[in-house]
């Protein structure tokens, strides 16, 4: 199901979506909404690219297309159970009780390590894992940021990488926007969860 606002502006601000159905029985997933951002220019003297320089200065270097090759993973969201080991999904940091007023989450991250770049100098892979947390006005209300490095090389076969991210919720927390980069190659996928914190810590 696509959508397409009548009378866009970019007036800077966030804007709501909301879908209704007339069963209650499905559940829907959907962005909750967008921010139209205002158009920036910059004067003709403000506009300074940088250059990117190699060992070699006279090998080219190409820019990674981002937009046809996004990066595929899944994701799962659940309270956190501190007493519950998983050996499948290792965990970015160790597990650390919720914040006063905030209830502990936990986000399985699955992904294949195919669609990893392997074009590194050391023989190692670096993929950042990132999660916001949005109410339903598109205010940020708390985010997690984790990087790994493991190896890889070109002729290993592919094998699953399964991690573990917790973030502490309020109860005003609506959904969760996650990413996760390639930071070798530049290309990364998105993910938005819907969340309802029930519940928070005292």
């Amino acid at each position: 199901l696509t959508w397409s606002p009548q009378n866009f502006h970019y007036d800077g601000k966030w804007h709501n979506i909301r879908i209704t159905v007339r069963n209650r029985d499905f559940h829907l997933s959907y962005r909750r909404g967008h921010f139209a951002d205002k158009p920036q220019t910059l004067a003709p003297r403000q506009r300074k690219f940088a250059t990117l320089i190699t060992g070699d200065t006279k090998q080219p270097v190409t820019a990674p297309d981002v937009h046809s090759a996004p990066l595929l993973f899944q994701a799962s969201v659940h309270l956190a159970d501190h007493t519950r080991t998983d050996a499948d999904y290792i965990p970015l940091r160790p597990a650390a009780p919720a914040t006063k007023g905030t209830s502990a989450y936990r986000i399985d991250y699955s992904l294949s390590t195919a669609g990893l770049s392997t074009a590194t100098t050391d023989g190692r892979a670096t993929v950042f894992f990132a999660a916001i947390a949005l109410n339903s006005d598109g205010n940020r209300i708390d985010q997690t940021f984790d990087r790994v490095r493991f190896p890889l090389q070109p002729n290993n076969p592919p094998r699953k990488l399964q991690v573990a991210q917790q973030i502490n919720l309020p109860k005003s927390g609506d959904f969760l926007a996650l990413t996760v980069w390639d930071a070798i190659s530049g290309h990364l996928g998105t993910l938005q969860i819907p969340v309802t914190v029930s519940a928070t810590s005292k």
